[in-house]
C-alpha cells in the first residue's frame, strides 16, 4: 500500500493523508474514484467505503478504512459522520498517549 501512496500520480489515500480529511467514496463520486487505480478498485471490491486519517502531533500517521461489503448494506450520511467522529476520537487518544511518553 505504501508503494501506491508514494507514487506521483493523484491518489485518494495520499489526498486523505495530506489534507487530513475523511472521505466517503461511492460509485457516484467519480471525482474521488478517478484518484484510485484499477488495482485498488478491484482490491476494494468497487463498493462504497470510508477513509479517514489518523492524526498524531498534527501529522497524519495512517488511515482508517471501513466498508459494509460483508453485510451489503448501504453507507449513509450518519455512518460517515460516526466514522469521522471515531477517527477523531481515536486520533485524540493516540495523541494523548504520545504526549504522555515525552
Amino acid at each position: 500500500m505504501l508503494k501506491i501512496i508514494a507514487t506521483g500520480s493523484p491518489n485518494l489515500f495520499k489526498h486523505v493523508l495530506d489534507n487530513k480529511v475523511g472521505v466517503w467514496v461511492s460509485p457516484e463520486k467519480t471525482d474521488l474514484l478517478e484518484m484510485l487505480n484499477d488495482g485498488v478498485v478491484k482490491l476494494l471490491g468497487g463498493n462504497a467505503f470510508l477513509v479517514a486519517p489518523i492524526i498524531v502531533n498534527k501529522q497524519s500517521i495512517g488511515l482508517f478504512y471501513s466498508d459494509r461489503m460483508p453485510s451489503g448494506r448501504e453507507l449513509d450520511q450518519q455512518s460517515f459522520e460516526n466514522f469521522e467522529y471515531f477517527a477523531q476520537q481515536a486520533s485524540l487518544g493516540l495523541d494523548y498517549i504520545n504526549r504522555m511518553k515525552r
